[in-house]
C-alpha cells in the first residue's frame, strides 16, 4: 500500500478469523488474551480513530453498571451452542429476561 491509500479491516471478520487468531476464533475467552495475541480493533486506531470513543465507553459502562446493579438477566433467544460464539447477532432480535433471586 502507498503512503497515499487507506485500508478498512472489518473487525468482526478479523478477530473471528481462525487465521488470525488461531482456536479462540469461535469462543469468549478474554483470558486466553496476552502480549503476544494478535490485535484488537475497537474503535479504530491512530489517526483514523473514532472521537467519540471515550464518551461511548463511558456511557455504555453507566447503563451497565445501573442495570446490573439492579437486576440479573438470562438469554432468552437466540440460544447460544455452549462453547461456541455465533459469528453473527441480529443485535435488535437479541431478548433478555430479568432473573427472579
Amino acid at each position: 500500500m502507498g503512503a497515499e491509500e487507506q485500508m478498512l479491516i472489518h473487525a468482526g471478520l478479523f478477530h473471528r478469523s481462525p487465521g488470525q487468531v488461531g482456536a479462540l476464533a469461535d469462543r469468549f475467552s478474554p483470558d486466553a488474551v496476552t502480549a503476544a495475541s494478535p490485535p484488537v480493533y475497537f474503535f479504530s486506531r491512530h489517526l483514523q480513530s473514532c472521537a467519540g470513543q471515550f464518551l461511548v465507553r463511558f456511557v455504555l459502562k453507566a447503563v451497565l453498571a445501573a442495570l446490573l446493579e439492579r437486576h440479573r438477566f438470562e438469554l432468552v433467544r437466540p440460544g447460544i451452542v455452549p462453547g461456541r460464539i455465533p459469528h453473527l447477532y441480529d443485535h435488535f432480535k437479541i431478548e433478555l429476561r430479568p432473573c427472579r433471586d
